[in-house]
């Protein structure tokens, strides 16, 4: 049972720590973000929860090409492209300890 809880308060750490990283990201762009923007990052998100890090070459699969047809080079400059690959490297490596 406290292995359950522990798992579950792990768990709520890293979508915290997913959302945040991903926060100051959203905050600076909120202002000019489109909807497309907007939903390609909240399935990165999203993505992060569920599998704890992400391959930056998923930013080109399904579901991100169902928002952008060819990734998130068509709806985002690509210093925002870069800088989310940055960042979707640094919870890779934290995530790794």
């Amino acid at each position: 049972m406290q292995q359950s809880q522990s798992n579950r308060q792990y768990l709520s750490l890293l979508r915290l720590r997913r959302n945040q990283a991903f926060d100051e990201f959203l905050k600076a762009s909120s202002s000019t973000a489109t909807a497309s923007q907007i939903e390609f990052i909240q399935l990165i998100v999203r993505e992060l929860t569920e599998n704890g890090v992400m391959e930056p070459s998923r930013l080109f699969e399904s579901p991100f090409t169902n928002v952008s047809a060819t990734g998130p080079m068509a709806i985002f400059p690509a210093a925002t492209v870069q800088r989310t690959i940055a960042v979707l490297g640094d919870i890779k490596q934290k995530a790794a300890g």
